[in-house]
């Protein structure tokens, strides 16, 4: 195409100049429609996942169900959000699974904010589900997150020193998330700030973990009116493979978000070898976007920590351009402008980055991958705030419902007469509106923690630790003939 653009140029022609300008313009729309293709909810799971994960499901099933399991049937979970609190619960919530013998059976796992920081670690480590809760119950029982930072924030440095000239603010979350992978992936090294979540991807086949679906939504402004505008939040699916907008024709691959291609390749000449596409420690920071808000003030602490540690930089390196980003991030630091978290726009709006955010603002548990994956039958793990163990107490079950209202989605009745409890602390919702089977319904099987310990806490005793890991794994293994009566059910 460039060659035959050239060729008409030089011979002058004003209507072959107009054409070529068309032809170029074709050009590019043809390249961006190679970026952002259609997609279909077939075409969620990439083929390779089809052949090699699905067939090792359906093997599973059969053994846990002790039965010849004949069908198309999948099971996938969901865990909520809620800080420390959701990331230990979920790691119960695992166990539990892995010790009924359901676990290998799960295709998919969607999670958001706490449970995020669970899943993310626990896939990157590599290590069996004791082995990795002995070690988280260290990380939090015996350190608080914020405590002895100056060896973090030797690891830091240079990632915080390049993500600054990419953009020129420190973004929190890149903070917190640097923090985040430190705390909970101390024993990978210097691997735990540049691991990335595509890095999964070949995990995925080898090691037997459902695919992790990771959830955060960006708000878009609506003016309403000349004085009044409003946010719309949209919902975004993050897995090792693919980034897309929930119930839209977007999607790209993950690697390249959070690459801003132009300037990377002029910064990659005076940092070097520096990964550039977004780190798991980032993208575990967007994920609990809402807590890095929420520990802004305590934050500051790093931030003198930070100042402390690039002034010492900038006096040892004797790179001048190195030493122009040293002195502005300095500069921005002492001013106090902290940008929240943001990457290159790949949406359909017209702004050059979008903010994305914690998905819990919305609803904190994250059903909608799964639903919108049509999943047959759904386990989740809730330990939002204030829950309790009375029927019709789930309220971020019912915003879950709002949200599949909103898109046209089938949801069982949440209606307390069509419950069926299976366990002091789990649920089964089946039912349509009138009381009736409906074949159409997703069967959700819903476990919640109701042992209480703030949000925003970050320091754990072992026997709060032990106390929610314990609750969660009892419920789940109390409840296997439960839940293989379900799912005998949904597959007859």
């Amino acid at each position: 195409m460039v060659i035959f653009c050239v060729v008409l140029l030089e011979k002058g022609d004003r209507m072959r100049l107009l054409l070529c300008s068309c032809m170029c313009v074709l050009c590019v729309i043809s390249l961006g429609a190679m970026q952002l293709q259609h997609i279909t909810v077939d075409s969620l799971l990439s083929p390779s996942y089809e052949c090699v994960r699905k067939q090792k499901t359906q093997e599973a099933l059969r053994h846990f169900m002790g039965e010849v399991h004949q069908g198309s049937l999948w099971v996938d979970a969901c865990c909520s959000g809620g800080g420390y609190r959701a990331m230990v619960a979920t790691a119960g919530f695992v166990k539990g699974l892995q010790e009924i013998g359901l676990w290998d059976s799960l295709c998919s796992m969607s999670c958001l904010s706490g449970s995020t920081w669970m899943y993310g670690p626990f896939m990157a480590k590599n290590e069996s589900i004791n082995v990795f809760i002995d070690q988280l119950r260290t990380h939090i029982t015996q350190e608080s997150f914020f405590n002895n930072l100056i060896p973090t924030l030797s690891r830091l440095a240079k990632k915080i020193e390049y993500k600054y000239a990419q953009i020129r603010e420190v973004q929190i979350v890149d903070l917190f998330g640097g923090l985040l992978a430190d705390r909970l992936m101390g024993e990978l090294g210097r691997t735990a700030q540049t691991i990335s979540f595509c890095d999964f991807n070949d995990s995925l086949y080898i090691d037997n973990y459902p695919q992790p679906i990771f959830t955060v939504v960006y708000p878009e402004v609506i003016e309403r009116c000349c004085w009044f505008n409003t946010s719309e939040y949209h919902h975004i699916e993050v897995t090792p493979e693919l980034t897309h907008v929930a119930f839209s024709d977007i999607f790209m691959p993950t690697e390249q978000l959070g690459v801003y291609t132009k300037r990377d390749v002029v910064l990659s000449e005076l940092f070097g070898d520096i990964m550039q596409t977004l780190t798991l420690g980032s993208l575990l920071g967007f994920c609990g976007s809402a807590y890095a808000a929420n520990v802004k003030e305590i934050m500051n602490t790093l931030i003198e920590s930070l100042i402390e540690k690039f002034e010492s930089l900038s006096r040892t390196d004797g790179e001048l351009q190195r030493g122009i980003f040293l002195r502005e991030l300095l500069a921005s630091l002492k001013a106090g402008r902290i940008a929240p978290g943001r990457v290159p726009n790949f949406t359909h709006t017209d702004d050059e980055e979008i903010c994305l955010v914690d998905a819990g603002v919305v609803c904190n548990i994250p059903l909608l991958p799964l639903l919108e994956r049509k999943t047959p039958l759904i386990l989740i793990c809730d330990a939002s705030d204030g829950l309790g163990t009375q029927e019709g107490r789930y309220p971020q079950l019912y915003k879950a419902e709002e949200l599949a209202r909103r898109f046209a989605l089938p949801f069982p009745s949440l209606r307390p007469e069509h419950a069926e409890r299976i366990h002091d602390c789990a649920f089964v919702f089946k039912r349509n509106a009138a009381g009736a089977l409906d074949p159409m319904l997703p069967t959700i099987i819903y476990f919640f923690n109701t042992i209480d310990k703030g949000t925003f806490e970050f320091l754990y005793t072992q026997e709060e630790f032990d106390g929610i890991v314990n609750h969660m794994y009892n419920a789940v293994v109390q409840s296997a003939e439960s839940i293989r009566q379900e799912i005998s059910e949904k597959n007859s």
